[in-house]
């Protein structure tokens, strides 16, 4: 039988970026991207080649000064891609929640539907409750669109 692997805990740390301030390394989103949080609140995902090694201030400042160029944001995505999106946001027990609160036509769409579109007035609706602007809802697609 098999030794079980327990994960190692994350400590959130701060990297202070000159003439930017202090980001805040939450976690590991993905394999490949850490979740910091901005100086002004915002969390990003900053991508990095392996997420179990500590995000530098060097690459962060790096991916500062040169952000990725902003892809389309996709009319549709699928609920892999957008649950794996919302979790790599921190988002996923806040939808729930607020899934659990809503009506039964949007339960079924977010337990049964194969896809997700940007364009759908319950995801909109539902955004709005969370607190989450467009922009914050683009980038959750343009997040889950690159998820293979």
């Amino acid at each position: 039988m098999p030794d079980e692997i327990t994960p190692t805990p994350f400590e959130p740390y701060a990297l202070t970026v000159a003439e930017r301030g202090t980001y805040t390394v939450l976690e590991p989103a993905e394999s490949t991207a850490h979740r910091v949080q901005e100086p002004s609140g915002q969390v990003i995902a900053v991508p990095c080649e392996d997420s179990t090694q500590p995000l530098t201030t060097e690459a962060l400042a790096e991916h500062l000064e040169n952000p990725p160029a902003f892809a389309p944001v996709p009319g549709e995505v699928t609920q892999w891609q957008i649950r794996r999106a919302i979790n790599a946001a921190g988002l996923r027990s806040a939808v729930e929640a607020a899934v659990a609160a809503a009506d039964q036509t949007t339960k079924d769409g977010w337990e049964f539907a194969g896809s997700v579109r940007r364009d759908n007035e319950v995801l909109t609706n539902m955004a709005a409750a969370l607190g989450l602007t467009a922009a914050q809802i683009d980038a959750l697609f343009r997040t889950a669109a690159a998820l293979k």
